[in-house]
């Protein structure tokens, strides 16, 4: 097995409460080496833990503890493949929901959108917050009650956290705190148990920034250290909550960058010329209503379903109806498919996202939150600041080229509707607007996008 190799990298941050991008005295700074976020550390989130992957590519170095290491790696693998999400059909139509209330009154452009890094915020928040503020919140995530909800977010969770050698998706929660304002231990406790770590410090001191930076920095490999390096605290925020997406997998099949030459994208408003890579192997194209489809499959499980809409309709028009849900969480159980040599073009992508979510929760009917005179704050959270929300910030990167991570081929198995054609050629070819999602293995949509243009 050939590792470490990296081809797709996400970051998406979100950061509700009193934040500021902006007029900070120590942005742009470098940081001091000797510096640690963990001074500021009042309670670690706990973690799953994932045993090591030995490798063992060379059979003449195997030993028993290698082989001891392998089987309990295979166990670990094989239970977290059979993690099961509760109450499914909720949390698909808070996909839904979320993603079409993001996307009204959007002009056309390149958007990319995690449903998961923001139901992690608002559940965190939940956590935080009491009465109408916290009905409010869980009428949209579910469950209602504080205990199923806690057993839902740990098994979504759980579900989405792996890192080996071959592939990572770490999703990360973190709560800070000014000095002034204190939390209970039960409450504590909660947050750690919910993957949550706590830091305390003084909002606005260049140490307690800095402290910020290095964990965003280490969550996400310091992909993204040109942005989180003018990230800073406001200096009357009471609390902040920040959460974090990070992960890497390879294509099943790889992509040659031998094969990939420059071509035109079709955008709204013109031409523009962009290197697309290219593949053929064979494989499976679905037909809904508006639209064409195929699934690009990940080396370690999951993938990215790329949409193509009919000539004439935006991605856009097709997130705003049912049926390209429908087929997203089909999980490819699709009558209308077809099998064949799929040709296809793929353009190299690095899309950047950066949105308010604030309009879009409120249609969704998550109002107090953001009215001071509202939002209700937990009993167990005492403050001598003023904590408000004055909106929820998501932050995003999307990076696809050839690389990917080599191993056995994963088979795809659909239903006996299929009439399979080896010799059939089809041309799937990403040439103008499309829509993207990204699925992990579990068949949750990470993210969800579409692309405009190149950027």
């Amino acid at each position: 097995m050939l590792r470490k190799q990296v081809f797709f990298l996400i970051l998406l941050l979100v950061f509700p409460f009193i934040f500021s991008s902006t007029g900070c005295a120590d942005s742009g700074q470098e940081m001091e080496n000797d510096m640690s976020y963990q001074e500021y550390l009042v309670k670690e989130a706990q973690l799953p833990s994932i045993p090591p992957c030995p490798d063992m590519s060379d059979p003449s170095n195997w030993n028993d503890e290698m082989r001891a290491q392998n089987a309990a790696w295979w166990e670990a693998k094989e239970a977290h493949q059979a993690i099961v999400i509760p109450d499914a059909a909720q949390f698909q139509d808070f996909v839904r929901e979320s993603s079409q209330r993001l996307h009204e009154g959007q002009e056309a452009s390149n958007f990319l959108y995690s449903p998961v890094s923001l139901w992690f915020c608002l559940h965190t928040l939940a956590a935080l917050t009491e009465n109408d503020s916290r009905a409010q919140i869980l009428d949209v995530i579910g469950p209602a009650e504080e205990k199923d909800g806690d057993e839902h977010a740990e098994i979504l969770f759980r579900s989405l956290y792996w890192e080996d050698d071959a592939s990572v998706c770490v999703p990360a929660l973190s709560i800070w705190l000014n000095k002034g304002t204190l939390l209970s231990e039960t409450l504590l406790d909660r947050l750690a148990a919910g993957h949550a770590s706590v830091f305390q410090g003084s909002m606005g001191d260049m140490g307690f920034n800095q402290a910020l930076r290095l964990w965003l920095n280490e969550q996400t490999r310091g992909l993204l250290n040109d942005y989180v390096s003018e990230l800073c605290f406001s200096a009357d925020a009471g609390l902040t909550i920040c959460s974090t997406l990070y992960m890497k997998n390879g294509w099943n099949v790889p992509f040659s960058k031998d094969e990939t030459a420059p071509d035109v994208f079709y955008t709204d408003d013109g031409e523009v010329t962009t290197d697309f890579m290219h593949s053929s192997s064979p494989g499976v194209v679905f037909r809904g209503d508006g639209f064409t489809a195929m699934v690009l499959p990940f080396q370690d499980g999951g993938g990215v379903t790329f949409i193509l809409p009919d000539s004439g309709l935006s991605p856009e028009e097709l997130l705003s109806g049912e049926e390209v849900f429908r087929f997203l969480f089909s999980e490819n159980e699709w009558d209308n498919c077809r099998y064949g040599r799929v040709n296809l073009s793929l353009p190299k992508m690095d899309c950047l996202s950066d949105m308010s979510l604030r309009n879009a929760l409120e249609k969704m009917g998550i109002t107090d939150i953001f009215d001071p005179q509202k939002l209700q704050f937990s009993s167990e959270i005492s403050s001598d600041s003023k904590l408000l929300l004055s909106d929820l910030q998501q932050y995003g990167r999307l990076i696809v080229n050839e690389d990917g991570v080599e191993a056995a081929a994963a088979t795809l198995t659909l239903d006996g509707a299929l009439l399979m054609q080896p010799d059939d050629e089809i041309d799937f070819t990403l040439n103008r607007p499309f829509l993207y999602a990204v699925m992990s293995e579990s068949s949750i949509p990470m993210f969800v996008g579409t692309y405009h243009r190149p950027e």
